[in-house]
């Protein structure tokens, strides 16, 4: 998976139904990517503690398209995911996850 997000510029993370979580959405993060993912709960969350993610609703093509060809053309825009997503990454490591598990159980 590395191999292929290293020649990506923007990453899609869309579902139609959600996952609680998204490890590939950590690792996609970590790397810098541009991401256009579906406005679920979860990658909702990501957007407002991050502002490093497109968002877009599931099941919804047209806007899908749209929003690509957007960031395609908006090299500034994914310039500034890019920085954010690689700030997010690292304040929201899985050691800062498995931290705050820990410390919540206690």
């Amino acid at each position: 998976m590395l191999k292929i997000l290293n020649g990506t510029d923007i990453a899609l993370a869309i579902y139609s139904e959600g996952p609680l979580g998204s490890a590939a959405l950590g690792q996609t993060l970590s790397l810098g990517r541009a991401v256009i993912a579906s406005t679920l709960t979860a990658f909702r969350e990501v957007q407002q503690r991050g502002n490093c993610l497109k968002l877009v609703p599931a099941r919804a093509p047209f806007e899908l398209t749209e929003t690509i060809l957007a960031l395609i053309r908006d090299h500034a825009g994914r310039l500034q995911l890019h920085e954010n997503a690689l700030a997010f990454a690292r304040k929201h490591t899985f050691e800062a996850l498995a931290q705050h598990i820990i410390k919540t159980m206690r």
